[in-house]
């Protein structure tokens, strides 16, 4: 096998790829790219696959896992392809006005944009840019990302204050985090 191989395992494709730094032979199964194996540079690919076989059962139920993100995905896409810019601009211009005023925070200038890698975030000129596609997450996300932004606006980097004062806001921050993390495919699309 050379530095990238491809698999079929029991109707599963496997992309194995070499990696000269790696210590261990992992799999991750990412939505949109399927069922990736990194080999160290130490083992062989007759170990990769061995392991593959040997956690075949994991990997079918990422799978599923993946398969219902990758569903989600078409479902958020087919939302974020009709998120009206003006109508978005509104709405979080106004949540982001409620959550200010409640929390005694105050920002310079909102931009909604359609962003591919981020939710938010507030320059040193406490600007606080939106992702339009916020509009169309569970409120309860778009409300965690203002607040992590109107943070930022007191408190510039992710430090123990930082996210204290998160948390006094939004008792949930970490389970909304994670489930913002969910989305992360879904906005690169």
């Amino acid at each position: 096998m050379n530095n990238h191989t491809t698999i079929e395992i029991d109707d599963i494709t496997v992309n194995f790829m070499r990696h000269r730094f790696s210590r261990h032979i992992t799999i991750r199964v990412v939505p949109f790219k399927g069922v990736r194996v990194t080999v160290p540079a130490a083992a062989s690919y007759k170990d990769a696959l061995d392991f593959v076989v040997h956690k075949k059962d994991w990997i079918k139920n990422s799978l599923c896992r993946m398969r219902r993100i990758e569903d989600q995905h078409k479902l958020f896409n087919d939302s974020v392809d009709r998120v009206d810019m003006d109508k978005a601009r509104e709405m979080l211009k106004v949540r982001l006005d409620q959550i200010a005023r409640a929390n005694g925070f105050s920002y310079n200038r909102l931009f909604v944009r359609r962003q591919k890698t981020l939710w938010g975030s507030c320059s040193a000129r406490r600007d606080i840019s939106l992702n339009a596609c916020l509009s169309v997450l569970p409120a309860e996300l778009m409300d965690y990302v203002i607040v992590h932004e109107l943070v930022h606006t007191v408190v510039r980097s992710h430090n123990r204050d930082f996210w204290e004062r998160v948390m006094r806001i939004v008792p949930q921050a970490a389970m909304l985090r994670r489930k913002l993390r969910h989305y992360r495919y879904l906005a690169a699309a």
